[in-house]
């Protein structure tokens, strides 16, 4: 139970933090490489104690006080968190440039929040190995199998149900009441423990070779590149949900489990480490495992492709780390040492991995060619085993160790007599920690960040959503003036904001200008222009226009669609919203969606697209989904998603992508998604349009006509800015750019690109 408890509580501590953290500082890629990798070096770290700790206290009676304090570290962490990351934040960075804060200030709140508890929780295994009575490599085995079927219940659990539930603060709460168990759970006495094992407890330095560490090195290492790449496989063919992120990862840990199960029990001896290395034989099959993955999650679902297709490689590398426990043991150390030793390999390895794989190995290589990567690493696994082929099992009552007695003996039947323990004080300031943990998991809260008009705010499975109102300067055009020189009215906007947006947003709507200003000349005024392309249903004498949005967030896009309908047209509408809570909130601060509307919630958009009509389904394509605000989903910017969307064209119909474009209709992300779609459409079918009000977005314009997107008939006096944007400066893709496919498609990367000069950062 301890280990099962220790391995939830750092997961879910981990998931936790960055969601209260996510108001000021995003989800993006620095901010969840920052949590995985202070989490990982803190459980290194506490790995490496904690076999030092087992050597000198095997019976681990000073477990229990370092649990209470990890609890009441997290549950004051549970308080202190949303005032700590508000005060991080620089007054001189503006509000919709996140990046900056995502570097560093996340990388402190994260060390506060969670390094101090998590090295507690990762001396726990050490401790753990070292009062179980029996075979060493067995209990490391128990021990690993308990914790990570702990973390995967911490990974499955955090987003979707607990942050939800609890919110992120009460979340971190329940990390400290698991912690809290963990030493309700170790306060009781050790069994009786051998005579020659009491003997040993002070040990000197251990003479095991460092060259029983590549092992647990090299598994730890391909866990974290084999997690990032089997959910960047598994993306295109079953969408980028919490379930598929869920699926791939309980995959990873649930095939980990098992091994270091079955790498426990195993005899020791050679025996084992023959069946290690028939094991690691799967490695080889990995550069076919992105294929198979996806083909078995299209039909099974995503657990199952990523077990069947990754799960034989990581339950080698589950069972690596008792076989190397024992090899350690054989070299002379004992059994917490060796333990902690493994553990902190390990661990830093899977630290490496988390910044390897999706800051270098997915954006330069791409899925497959990681694959071959990790491939190698399986092979060089291989050739290490094959070192310590001489290495031999001692005979039964045999000691192994240095002339110190400084490891476990196979057997030793005598029984030393044990000092008495008094158990009261220990459960009674665990039991403290536990109370104070469950107090702090149900006490009132208000909302994370307030802005200034914030009307509500919520906690999802994804993100934090807030609804905002407020009353703003906008643009307007005036009689007789030029349009893009006209004027500015106050008007009162609602907006929907997510995470760190401050100046940015999701969803908008003017409530008392809807009819005449619809969103002010925001790209959503933009992309409904597209209705009145020629061609299109509105430009002839009957006709129902028929539109995919995909992103519908709070429904901004079908209402400008609607405000600037023709008389008596019909518009049908598909729309497509990852996250249900958002649309819960706009129906309540945004108003009732449209009619004619078929929503998809709580869906990817590339599983949806998959399962809709082809054959000319529809006349418009509007892509408006972001990710952790500058970031679009990388699944929705691919030759394959463009490839698919093309199949659902009329002849006459066009794609739209909102673009976040900080240097107007230029940028390596721009240029990316637009070289992308010309892959599909052709390179003389793409097209640029600035927004030269709000000039920090632009639109991506793809047609199949094989000609400019014009305008046929004269458009309603509310799309005159947006019109004469089109007409006057409309421009032909030509610069090129990097082709995003399904393999590799390195948006956060172009992205950053973009952002990082806006404010001067080198």
């Amino acid at each position: 139970m301890a280990a099962a408890c220790a391995g939830a509580a750092t997961l879910v501590v981990e998931i936790a933090a960055v969601r209260a953290v996510a108001p000021w500082f995003g989800q993006g890629p620095y901010v969840w490489a920052n949590a995985v990798g202070v989490t990982l070096l803190a459980l290194a770290l506490g790995a490496a104690v904690g076999g030092r700790w087992a050597a000198r206290d095997p019976d681990g009676r000073a477990l229990p006080w370092a649990a209470a304090a990890a609890a009441g570290w997290l549950v004051a962490a549970a308080s202190a968190v949303a005032p700590l990351a508000a005060w991080l934040v620089p007054v001189d960075v503006s509000a919709d440039r996140p990046l900056p804060l995502s570097l560093w200030a996340s990388l402190v709140a994260t060390v506060v929040v969670l390094g101090p508890p998590v090295v507690v929780l990762g001396a726990v295994p050490p401790v753990l190995v070292a009062r179980a009575r029996g075979e060493a490599g067995r209990a490391a085995g128990r021990v690993s199998a308990a914790g990570t079927l702990g973390a995967l219940f911490g990974c499955a659990a955090t987003g979707p149900w607990l942050v939800p539930a609890f919110g992120s603060r009460g979340a971190i709460a329940l990390g400290a009441v698991l912690a809290a168990v963990v030493g309700l759970a170790t306060a009781r006495p050790a069994p009786p423990r051998p005579r020659a094992l009491a003997d040993a407890a002070d040990v000197g330095r251990s003479r095991a070779p460092r060259a029983t560490l590549i092992l647990p090195t090299i598994a730890g290492l391909l866990v974290t590149v084999l997690e990032f790449t089997a959910f960047r496989a598994l993306t295109p063919a079953v969408g980028g949900t919490n379930a598929t992120f869920a699926a791939s990862i309980a995959a990873v840990l649930l095939a980990g489990a098992l091994g270091a199960w079955w790498g426990g029990g195993a005899p020791a001896g050679a025996g084992d480490r023959r069946r290690l290395r028939i094991a690691w034989f799967a490695a080889l099959a990995l550069p076919f495992a992105p294929q198979f993955a996806a083909l078995v999650a299209l039909h099974l679902g995503a657990f199952a492709g990523a077990l069947v297709a990754f799960g034989p490689v990581l339950f080698a590398a589950g069972a690596t780390g008792p076989v190397a426990v024992r090899l350690r043991i054989l070299a002379g150390d004992t059994a917490g040492r060796a333990a902690g030793a493994v553990l902190a390999a390990s661990t830093a390895a899977s630290l490496v991995g988390c910044y390897l794989t999706p800051l270098v190995l997915l954006p330069s290589l791409g899925v497959r060619w990681t694959c071959f990567a990790a491939a190698g690493l399986g092979y060089v696994a291989l050739q290490v085993l094959r070192l310590f082929d001489a290495v031999r099992a001692p005979e039964e009552g045999e000691l192994v160790g240095d002339d110190r007695g400084g490891a476990d003996p196979v057997a030793a039947p005598a029984v030393a007599p044990t000092r008495p323990s008094r158990t009261g004080p220990r459960v009674g300031v665990a039991g403290c920690a536990a109370l104070a943990a469950v107090l702090a998991v149900v006490a009132p809260r208000g909302p994370l960040r307030s802005d200034e008009g914030q009307v509500e705010e919520l906690e999802s499975a994804y993100q934090t959503v807030r609804s905002v109102e407020t009353r703003e300067l906008v643009p307007v055009t005036l009689p007789g003036r030029h349009p893009l020189f006209g004027g500015e009215r106050e008007v009162r906007t609602r907006f929907l904001r997510f995470d760190e947006d401050a100046a940015s947003y999701q969803s908008v709507a003017l409530p008392d200008e809807a009819a005449t200003l619809l969103t002010a000349g925001r790209y959503y005024d933009h992309l409904a222009l597209g209705a009145w392309f020629d061609g299109m249903p509105w430009t002839r004498p009957e006709g129902t226009l028929r539109v995919l949005v995909i992103g519908y967030c709070g429904g901004t896009l079908h209402r400008t669609l609607l405000a600037t309908a023709p008389a008596g047209r019909r518009v049908e509408v598909v729309g497509i919203e990852l996250d249900p809570t958002v649309t819960a909130l706009a129906r309540r601060h945004l108003g009732p969606f449209p009619e004619g509307l078929e929503l998809y919630e709580g869906r990817d958009a590339r599983e949806v697209l998959d399962r809709l009509p082809y054959a000319g389904a529809f006349d418009l394509v509007l892509v408006d989904a972001y990710q952790r605000t500058q970031y679009v989903p990388f699944q929705l910017a691919t030759v394959e998603f463009f490839r698919a969307v093309r199949a659902r064209l009329t002849p006459t119909g066009a794609v739209a992508v909102n673009m976040n474009a900080p240097d107007g209709v230029s940028g390596a992300l721009l240029d990316a998604v637009a070289a992308s779609l010309a892959e599909v459409v052709g390179a003389d079918d793409v097209w640029l349009v600035p927004n030269l009000q709000y000039t920090t977005n632009a639109v991506v314009w793809g047609t199949r006509g094989g000609e400019a997107p014009r305008l046929s008939v004269e458009v309603p006096a509310s799309l005159l800015v947006p019109a004469f944007t089109l007409e006057r400066f409309l421009v032909r893709s030509t610069r090129g750019g990097t082709v995003l496919t399904d393999d590799r498609a390195p948006v956060e990367r172009l992205a950053d690109e973009a952002l990082l000069p806006v404010k001067g950062l080198r």
